[in-house]
Protein backbone atom coordinates (compact mmCIF):
# COMPACT_ATOMS: atom_id res chain seq x y z
CA UNK A 1 0.00 0.00 0.00
CA UNK A 2 1.36 3.67 -1.24
CA UNK A 3 1.27 6.49 0.66
CA UNK A 4 0.55 9.47 -1.62
CA UNK A 5 0.71 13.10 0.08
CA UNK A 6 0.05 15.18 -2.33
CA UNK A 7 -1.86 15.93 -5.76
CA UNK A 8 0.87 16.22 -8.05
CA UNK A 9 1.97 13.06 -7.33
CA UNK A 10 -1.40 11.18 -6.87
CA UNK A 11 -1.84 12.35 -10.43
CA UNK A 12 0.86 11.10 -11.97
CA UNK A 13 0.76 8.21 -10.59
CA UNK A 14 -2.78 7.48 -11.02
CA UNK A 15 -2.60 8.63 -14.54
CA UNK A 16 0.18 5.60 -14.76
CA UNK A 17 -1.87 3.21 -13.67
CA UNK A 18 -4.91 4.35 -16.75
CA UNK A 19 -2.30 3.81 -19.22
CA UNK A 20 -1.76 0.05 -18.31
CA UNK A 21 -5.32 0.37 -18.98
CA UNK A 22 -6.47 -0.16 -15.37
CA UNK A 23 -9.80 0.86 -13.65
CA UNK A 24 -9.31 3.05 -10.56
CA UNK A 25 -11.97 2.74 -7.36
CA UNK A 26 -12.19 5.50 -5.19
CA UNK A 27 -13.19 4.99 -1.55
CA UNK A 28 -13.20 8.73 -0.34
CA UNK A 29 -13.47 9.03 3.59
CA UNK A 30 -12.90 11.30 6.33
CA UNK A 31 -10.53 9.14 8.24
CA UNK A 32 -12.11 7.69 11.35
CA UNK A 33 -12.40 4.23 9.14
CA UNK A 34 -14.99 1.85 10.39
CA UNK A 35 -16.46 -1.46 9.13
CA UNK A 36 -18.76 0.65 6.49
CA UNK A 37 -15.54 1.88 4.83
CA UNK A 38 -14.36 -1.45 4.78
CA UNK A 39 -17.26 -2.54 2.95
CA UNK A 40 -16.70 -0.47 0.48
CA UNK A 41 -12.97 -1.09 0.16
CA UNK A 42 -13.78 -4.67 -0.12
CA UNK A 43 -16.41 -4.20 -2.85
CA UNK A 44 -13.80 -1.78 -4.77
CA UNK A 45 -11.18 -4.61 -4.54
CA UNK A 46 -13.80 -7.30 -6.43
CA UNK A 47 -14.45 -4.94 -9.14
CA UNK A 48 -11.66 -2.95 -9.95
CA UNK A 49 -7.79 -3.19 -10.62
CA UNK A 50 -6.72 -0.56 -8.52
CA UNK A 51 -8.51 0.83 -5.10
CA UNK A 52 -7.25 4.43 -4.23
CA UNK A 53 -8.53 5.23 -0.42
CA UNK A 54 -8.39 9.03 0.19
CA UNK A 55 -8.39 10.02 3.76
CA UNK A 56 -9.48 14.19 4.29
CA UNK A 57 -11.41 16.09 6.45
CA UNK A 58 -13.16 18.52 3.67
CA UNK A 59 -13.78 21.84 5.71
CA UNK A 60 -16.45 23.08 3.01
CA UNK A 61 -18.92 20.28 3.79
CA UNK A 62 -19.10 22.08 7.00
CA UNK A 63 -21.06 24.89 8.39
CA UNK A 64 -20.33 27.43 11.11
CA UNK A 65 -20.93 25.69 14.52
CA UNK A 66 -20.19 21.85 13.41
CA UNK A 67 -17.58 20.11 14.32
CA UNK A 68 -15.18 20.27 11.68
CA UNK A 69 -12.58 21.08 14.63
CA UNK A 70 -13.44 18.21 16.86
CA UNK A 71 -14.30 15.75 14.21
CA UNK A 72 -12.40 12.51 15.26
CA UNK A 73 -9.04 11.59 13.36
CA UNK A 74 -6.41 9.05 14.02
CA UNK A 75 -4.22 8.66 10.98
CA UNK A 76 -1.97 5.92 12.27
CA UNK A 77 -5.33 4.06 13.23
CA UNK A 78 -6.79 4.02 9.86
CA UNK A 79 -3.58 3.22 8.28
CA UNK A 80 -3.69 0.15 10.25
CA UNK A 81 -6.97 -0.88 9.69
CA UNK A 82 -6.08 -0.41 6.03
CA UNK A 83 -3.24 -2.71 6.32
CA UNK A 84 -4.46 -6.37 5.55
CA UNK A 85 -6.47 -4.89 2.40
CA UNK A 86 -4.83 -5.15 -1.16
CA UNK A 87 -5.27 -1.71 -1.68
CA UNK A 88 -2.88 0.07 -4.16
CA UNK A 89 -2.24 3.61 -2.02
CA UNK A 90 -4.11 5.66 0.38
CA UNK A 91 -4.05 9.46 -0.64
CA UNK A 92 -3.62 11.91 1.97
CA UNK A 93 -4.19 15.14 0.73
CA UNK A 94 -4.08 18.81 2.32
CA UNK A 95 -6.21 22.07 1.79
CA UNK A 96 -3.52 23.21 -1.26
CA UNK A 97 -3.83 19.87 -2.97
CA UNK A 98 -7.89 20.29 -3.06
CA UNK A 99 -8.08 24.15 -3.15
CA UNK A 100 -5.00 25.74 -4.68
CA UNK A 101 -3.98 29.34 -2.89
CA UNK A 102 -7.46 29.66 -2.04
CA UNK A 103 -9.47 29.44 0.76
CA UNK A 104 -11.88 26.99 0.92
CA UNK A 105 -14.51 29.99 1.57
CA UNK A 106 -13.89 32.11 -1.50
CA UNK A 107 -13.24 28.27 -3.64
CA UNK A 108 -15.49 28.10 -6.85
CA UNK A 109 -18.18 25.70 -5.62
CA UNK A 110 -20.14 23.20 -7.31
CA UNK A 111 -24.28 22.95 -6.65
CA UNK A 112 -26.41 20.78 -7.89
CA UNK A 113 -29.67 22.49 -7.28
CA UNK A 114 -33.26 20.89 -6.74
CA UNK A 115 -31.61 17.85 -5.44
CA UNK A 116 -30.49 20.00 -2.78
CA UNK A 117 -33.26 21.74 -1.50
CA UNK A 118 -34.65 19.23 0.97
CA UNK A 119 -33.30 17.24 3.21
CA UNK A 120 -29.48 17.77 4.75
CA UNK A 121 -29.79 20.56 1.64
CA UNK A 122 -31.94 23.45 4.20
CA UNK A 123 -30.45 22.51 7.87
CA UNK A 124 -26.67 22.30 6.37
CA UNK A 125 -26.29 24.81 3.57
CA UNK A 126 -22.80 24.12 2.91
CA UNK A 127 -23.19 20.59 3.14
CA UNK A 128 -23.52 18.71 -0.36
CA UNK A 129 -21.61 21.73 -2.06
CA UNK A 130 -18.79 21.20 -0.31
CA UNK A 131 -19.28 17.24 -1.28
CA UNK A 132 -19.30 17.95 -4.70
CA UNK A 133 -16.65 20.19 -4.67
CA UNK A 134 -14.12 18.16 -3.00
CA UNK A 135 -15.67 14.98 -4.95
CA UNK A 136 -14.71 16.52 -7.89
CA UNK A 137 -11.65 17.62 -7.21
CA UNK A 138 -10.56 14.12 -5.95
CA UNK A 139 -12.08 12.14 -9.37
CA UNK A 140 -9.78 14.55 -11.20
CA UNK A 141 -6.74 14.17 -9.17
CA UNK A 142 -7.01 9.95 -8.66
CA UNK A 143 -8.29 9.28 -12.05
CA UNK A 144 -10.73 7.20 -11.01
CA UNK A 145 -13.13 5.21 -13.33
CA UNK A 146 -15.23 4.14 -10.28
CA UNK A 147 -15.98 5.88 -6.85
CA UNK A 148 -18.20 3.56 -3.96
CA UNK A 149 -20.41 5.56 -2.21
CA UNK A 150 -22.47 4.04 0.80
CA UNK A 151 -26.53 4.29 0.85
CA UNK A 152 -27.04 5.77 4.36
CA UNK A 153 -25.92 8.78 2.93
CA UNK A 154 -28.84 8.27 0.30
CA UNK A 155 -29.18 11.76 -1.09
CA UNK A 156 -25.61 12.41 -1.02
CA UNK A 157 -25.55 9.40 -3.33
CA UNK A 158 -28.05 10.54 -5.98
CA UNK A 159 -26.35 14.50 -5.52
CA UNK A 160 -23.08 12.99 -6.83
CA UNK A 161 -24.57 10.78 -9.67
CA UNK A 162 -26.53 13.88 -11.11
CA UNK A 163 -23.36 15.93 -10.74
CA UNK A 164 -22.07 13.21 -12.78
CA UNK A 165 -24.53 12.70 -15.41
CA UNK A 166 -24.43 16.62 -15.79
CA UNK A 167 -20.74 17.57 -16.11
CA UNK A 168 -20.56 14.18 -18.18
CA UNK A 169 -17.55 12.77 -15.82
CA UNK A 170 -15.81 9.86 -17.04
CA UNK A 171 -16.65 8.15 -13.42
CA UNK A 172 -19.52 5.91 -12.81
CA UNK A 173 -20.73 6.39 -8.49
CA UNK A 174 -21.83 3.16 -7.07
CA UNK A 175 -23.88 3.13 -4.30
CA UNK A 176 -23.65 0.44 -1.54
CA UNK A 177 -25.71 -1.10 1.10
CA UNK A 178 -25.64 0.57 4.22
CA UNK A 179 -23.71 -1.03 7.10
CA UNK A 180 -24.93 -1.31 10.52
CA UNK A 181 -23.91 -2.20 14.16
CA UNK A 182 -25.57 -5.38 15.80
CA UNK A 183 -28.32 -2.85 16.99
CA UNK A 184 -29.32 -2.07 13.71
CA UNK A 185 -27.94 1.65 14.26
CA UNK A 186 -26.41 2.91 10.56
CA UNK A 187 -22.13 3.53 11.19
CA UNK A 188 -20.74 6.56 11.35
CA UNK A 189 -17.67 8.09 11.99
CA UNK A 190 -19.59 10.02 14.56
CA UNK A 191 -21.41 6.94 16.42
CA UNK A 192 -17.18 7.32 18.55
CA UNK A 193 -18.93 10.16 20.21
CA UNK A 194 -21.88 7.71 21.78
CA UNK A 195 -22.07 6.33 24.84
CA UNK A 196 -23.37 2.62 25.32
CA UNK A 197 -26.38 3.90 26.58
CA UNK A 198 -26.68 6.56 24.12
CA UNK A 199 -25.94 3.97 21.25
CA UNK A 200 -28.44 1.27 22.28
CA UNK A 201 -31.05 4.58 22.94
CA UNK A 202 -30.40 5.64 18.90
CA UNK A 203 -31.16 2.17 17.62
CA UNK A 204 -34.69 2.91 17.83
CA UNK A 205 -34.37 4.34 14.53
CA UNK A 206 -34.01 2.00 12.80
CA UNK A 207 -36.20 -0.12 14.06
CA UNK A 208 -39.01 3.00 13.52
CA UNK A 209 -37.86 2.91 10.06
CA UNK A 210 -38.28 -0.69 9.47
CA UNK A 211 -41.72 -0.26 11.08
CA UNK A 212 -42.36 2.74 8.52
CA UNK A 213 -41.46 0.70 5.56
CA UNK A 214 -44.07 -1.77 6.87
CA UNK A 215 -47.15 1.10 7.24
CA UNK A 216 -46.42 1.62 3.52
CA UNK A 217 -47.44 -1.81 2.69
CA UNK A 218 -51.02 -0.23 4.32
CA UNK A 219 -51.17 3.57 3.65
CA UNK A 220 -50.06 5.53 0.65
CA UNK A 221 -50.49 8.45 2.54
CA UNK A 222 -46.47 9.62 2.95
CA UNK A 223 -48.14 12.53 5.97
CA UNK A 224 -48.83 9.62 8.13
CA UNK A 225 -45.81 7.69 7.88
CA UNK A 226 -43.78 10.80 8.57
CA UNK A 227 -46.20 11.49 11.41
CA UNK A 228 -45.56 8.10 13.51
CA UNK A 229 -41.74 8.50 12.77
CA UNK A 230 -41.79 11.67 14.37
CA UNK A 231 -43.51 10.51 17.54
CA UNK A 232 -41.36 7.40 17.91
CA UNK A 233 -37.99 9.18 17.46
CA UNK A 234 -39.64 11.75 19.87
CA UNK A 235 -39.43 9.05 22.32
CA UNK A 236 -35.71 8.35 22.50
CA UNK A 237 -34.07 10.09 24.73
CA UNK A 238 -31.89 13.62 23.96
CA UNK A 239 -32.95 12.73 20.66
CA UNK A 240 -33.67 16.11 18.60
CA UNK A 241 -35.58 15.61 15.28
CA UNK A 242 -33.92 17.55 12.20
CA UNK A 243 -36.15 16.70 9.80
CA UNK A 244 -38.22 13.17 8.34
CA UNK A 245 -39.36 13.30 4.51
CA UNK A 246 -41.12 11.03 2.41
CA UNK A 247 -38.65 11.96 -0.82
CA UNK A 248 -39.48 10.86 -4.73
CA UNK A 249 -36.18 8.86 -5.74
CA UNK A 250 -35.98 10.29 -8.64
CA UNK A 251 -35.60 13.99 -8.23
CA UNK A 252 -35.66 13.99 -4.04
CA UNK A 253 -38.78 16.04 -3.75
CA UNK A 254 -41.22 15.74 -1.64
CA UNK A 255 -44.28 13.63 -2.91
CA UNK A 256 -48.14 13.03 -1.30
CA UNK A 257 -48.29 9.62 -2.16
CA UNK A 258 -46.11 6.40 -2.48
CA UNK A 259 -47.37 5.25 -6.27
CA UNK A 260 -43.73 6.64 -7.24
CA UNK A 261 -40.08 5.07 -5.71
CA UNK A 262 -40.37 6.56 -2.00
CA UNK A 263 -37.51 7.18 0.40
CA UNK A 264 -38.19 8.25 3.66
CA UNK A 265 -34.92 9.79 5.19
CA UNK A 266 -34.72 11.24 8.44
CA UNK A 267 -31.52 13.27 10.62
CA UNK A 268 -31.43 14.74 14.10
CA UNK A 269 -29.06 14.97 16.93
CA UNK A 270 -28.22 12.90 19.82
CA UNK A 271 -26.98 15.66 21.78
CA UNK A 272 -24.10 16.75 20.13
CA UNK A 273 -24.18 13.81 17.71
CA UNK A 274 -25.91 13.90 14.40
CA UNK A 275 -27.76 10.84 13.13
CA UNK A 276 -29.05 10.13 9.34
CA UNK A 277 -30.74 7.04 7.67
CA UNK A 278 -32.79 6.30 5.31
CA UNK A 279 -35.18 3.30 3.91
CA UNK A 280 -37.07 2.30 1.11
CA UNK A 281 -40.68 2.76 1.31
CA UNK A 282 -42.12 1.71 -2.28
Amino acid sequence: MDQIKTGATCSTYTKQLRRKGHTIGLVPTMGCLHDAHLSLIETSLRETNDTIVSIYVNPSQFSKGEDYKTYPRNLQDDLDRLAPYNITAVFIPKDKDIYGKSSHHNHTKIIVPKLSNHGCGQSRPNFFSGVTTVLYKLFKLTNATHVYLGKKDFQQLKIVQKMIQDLELPIQAIGCPTIREPSGLAMSSRNIYLSKKEKKDASKIYQTLQEAQTMAQKTQNPKDIIQYVKTQLNTIPNFKIDYVECLKKTDLQPTETLKSPTQLIIAGNLKKTRLIDNISLA
